[in-house]
């Protein structure tokens, strides 16, 4: 319940953005984490594109960020 807490926190210092907004903070680096990569692994290079819903991708990077958080694997540490 934790790891959802933290992403109903983190989406809620967003005030709401839409859906292509949070995708467009993972790209500027606003976010790293697993659920990122992954994200850029399967979305082929990148979170952004316009042969994929935006929506289907900002809820499938919240459903990662609350497993891994859970987990304890979705930091990145800056080396």
């Amino acid at each position: 319940m934790a790891a959802y807490a933290e992403t109903q926190a983190w989406l809620g210092e967003r005030d709401g953005a839409a859906p292509a907004e949070l995708l467009e903070a993972l790209e500027r680096g606003e976010h790293p984490s697993l659920p990122a990569y992954i994200l850029s692994v399967f979305y082929e290079g990148g979170t952004a594109g316009d042969d994929y819903d935006d929506t289907v991708r900002a809820s499938l990077f919240c459903l990662l960020k609350t497993l891994t958080d859970a987990l304890d694997l979705g930091r990145v540490e800056e080396a």
